[in-house]
């Protein structure tokens, strides 16, 4: 807080004019040590996070990736996580499902979150929130499809089997995929 301003908040509060030529600090230690509580008008002001946009990356038929960043945390941000509900309307709230991660400080920046657990082919709506000692910070609601679910038939073993995700090699690694393709007539389909 500015020193004008708290001169002028001082001056506005007549019981407390006696201490206009102190420092803030000082003035914060006094009220302490005489058990007395401190004037907001020398706290300031907190608020809570403010984060930046959500976005969602590595939509699957039943997960995805939820992205966001922390870009003031004002204080110690606590809990960092997503909320999200089934739907296309409205904005989801840390009393719908949620995924998360605590921490004594997580501070500023970047953090992404696996959600799993969806409903295939289903919208959902995705919100960014922080926590700090001021409560809850959201950002903005992002809307997702989740994709249909993938399923082939494969011989194994004599028998025909129905498979929703397939293993191949790539680059001497095996990935799980959960697209096939398949050719027909020459085409990749």
């Amino acid at each position: 807080m500015k020193v004008s301003l708290l001169k002028k908040r001082l001056l506005d509060s007549k019981a407390h004019q006696w201490l206009l030529g102190w420092k803030p600090i000082h003035l914060c230690w006094w009220f302490i040590k005489h058990n007395r509580p401190i004037p907001k008008y020398l706290i300031g002001t907190s608020h809570t996070p403010i984060l930046s946009a959500t976005t969602v990356t590595n939509v699957a038929s039943t997960s995805c990736t939820a992205n966001s960043n922390i870009t003031d945390g004002n204080s110690a941000v606590t809990r960092r996580g997503f909320c999200y509900v089934a739907g296309t309307s409205g904005d989801p709230t840390t009393a719908n499902s949620v995924v998360y991660e605590d921490s004594a400080d997580w501070g500023n920046g970047a953090y992404s979150l696996p959600i799993t657990g969806l409903s295939v082919s289903t919208g959902y709506r995705v919100r960014a929130y922080a926590i700090n000692v001021t409560g809850t910070g959201y950002a903005t609601t992002v809307q997702l499809t989740t994709t249909a679910a993938i399923s082939a038939k494969v011989m194994v073993d004599g028998a025909w089997k129905t498979v929703s995700s397939a293993l191949v090699m790539v680059d001497g690694v095996w990935k799980t995929v959960s697209s096939i393709k398949t050719m027909v007539d020459g085409a990749w389909k």
